[in-house]
């Protein structure tokens, strides 16, 4: 009987469907989140990225062939892609920010905006800060 029920558990553990993680992957785009490509040079105006449950695509803006702003639209089919997104920028600037619409962050030299449009559409803009 023990070999019934231990044949029978770890037959529903195999059968059972691998979990299906709901956060959304930063990968491919953290430095471009991070704004580490300000005032590289520019190399491609748009990249897109393209996976099952989302897609961004990157804009780069310049000036003088170097990156001066990145504009990064995020269509996602996940709810907890905004709030992941916002978690990673309090957590960058250490801040506690938590507008379920709009948030902006800035450093000495960058500007950081997070806007959610809808439920699937996000823009992040970040920008290199002028001053006169």
């Amino acid at each position: 009987m023990k070999k019934l029920y231990f044949f029978l558990a770890v037959i529903l553990i195999a059968c059972k469907n691998p979990s299906n993680n709901n956060n959304f992957n930063l990968d491919g785009i953290e430095k471009e989140l991070a704004g580490s490509l300000i005032n590289d040079s520019l190399i491609l105006s748009k990249k897109k990225i393209i996976k099952d449950d989302s897609s961004t695509t990157i804009f780069y803006k310049t000036r003088n062939n170097k990156i001066n702003g990145i504009d990064i639209h995020i269509n996602s089919k996940q709810d907890s892609t905004f709030p992941i997104l916002l978690h990673y920028y309090n957590k960058k600037f250490n801040s506690n920010k938590n507008d379920s619409i709009f948030n902006t962050w800035q450093t000495d030299s960058s500007e950081f905006i997070l806007y959610k449009n809808s439920d699937s559409s996000i823009l992040v803009n970040i920008f290199k800060r002028n001053y006169l």
